[in-house]
């Protein structure tokens, strides 16, 4: 289970008010610090680790995350339609159509065993893949530039093939999109 909650305001104060939303998960296996395009900053920790030690680790990272928010506002986000439930039930039979012609065409090349695939209605995340086969992807996707659906739906059939982000993994997605650090970063920029 994750627990949310924030640093206190000893630390805010250290920050120039920079008070991070403060992740506890057994998922994670160190900290992580990561700033959104809402310039909102969460620092994810595994679930034994204090508090102090987590102020410590955010005061040291903290030129870092400085950076990342300034790069952040010189970048010009592409705003999509709000995320809501009538946006959903208006494009999900849109994007599970767009979703299956992307795979058959991507997945003649990779192979994979895909086991199911999901459209769902998510905030954060463009796709995901489970170590069962399992594909979920956002229906936001068919608010996206044709060539970025191709690399989400690229990126999630090589993590069929290796679970991680591993220079395997990204060898796999350089078969096909040898810019997939271009193409991540042009993604980021949508929200």
């Amino acid at each position: 289970m994750c627990s949310i909650c924030s640093i206190g305001p000893r630390m805010a104060g250290d920050t120039h008010n920079l008070v991070p939303e403060l992740r506890h998960s057994p998922r994670v296996k160190r900290l992580r610090i990561t700033v959104h395009a809402d310039a909102r900053v969460v620092l994810s920790v595994p679930l034994r680790t204090s508090l102090v030690e987590a102020e410590r680790f955010f005061a040291r990272k903290i030129d870092w995350v400085r950076t990342a928010i300034e790069r952040l506002r010189g970048r010009e986000l592409k705003q999509l339609p709000p995320l809501g439930r009538r946006d959903y039930n208006v494009h999900k039979e849109a994007a599970r159509v767009l979703v299956w012609e992307k795979l058959v065409r991507w997945n003649a090349r990779y192979r994979c065993a895909v086991a199911r695939v999901t459209i769902r209605c998510t905030r954060s995340r463009w796709g995901s893949c489970s170590a069962r086969g399992n594909l979920n992807f956002s229906y936001r996707l068919v608010h996206l530039p044709e060539h970025l659906v191709d690399y989400v739906i690229v990126h999630e059939l090589c993590h069929l093939k290796e679970l991680n982000h591993s220079p395997r993994f990204w060898a796999l997605v350089a078969e096909t999109h040898p810019h997939h650090r271009a193409l991540r970063r042009e993604l980021a920029n949508y929200r």
